[in-house]
């Protein structure tokens, strides 16, 4: 028991998050060390992964989970499945491509955007959702901030 609780306080101060409450337990089938060391260091790496996925969702303020499997192209005309399949590849991220989806309303512009979000979030990128007029407030915003701040300064001098 004085192992167990030591193995619980180093892997503490490691940060080895998935050690900390680790039950050690006899196992039915004996496992080499390296076996067990490897299991533990892939119950980290689950761990880890896991935590940055829920911090990407997190910071992304996805309004709610949207997927491609969901969107239904017989209803909506203007995207075909081959189309939706290409952006669902998330290659055009790598080519550093911008997305821009446009249409009047109702055509699916707001699900498309939050698959892509989603995808991409589980694919390991960062991600933001705003709206338009969420978008155009903040650069208003900094624009009018950019331009006092530049008044304070002339003033100054």
């Amino acid at each position: 028991m004085k192992m167990i609780n030591e193995i619980h306080e180093l892997a503490g101060m490691l940060r080895i998050k998935s050690l900390v409450n680790k039950r050690f337990e006899i196992f039915e089938e004996e496992k080499s060390n390296m076996e067990f060391l490897l299991d533990c260091l892939k119950d980290e790496a689950k761990f880890r992964e896991e935590k940055a996925k829920a911090q990407r969702i997190k910071q992304a303020c996805l309004p709610t989970e949207k997927l491609f499997d969901s969107f239904d192209t017989k209803i909506q005309k203007g995207i075909t499945d081959r189309q939706l399949r290409q952006l669902s590849a998330l290659d055009w991220i790598d080519g550093m491509y911008n997305l821009i989806i446009i249409g009047p309303p109702g055509t699916g512009k707001t699900h498309i955007a939050l698959a892509v979000g989603n995808e991409a979030i589980k694919k390991g990128f960062k991600v933001f959702f705003s709206t338009m007029d969420s978008l155009i407030h903040v650069l208003k915003t900094q624009e009018i901030s950019a331009r006092s701040a530049a008044k304070v300064i002339d003033k100054a001098f």
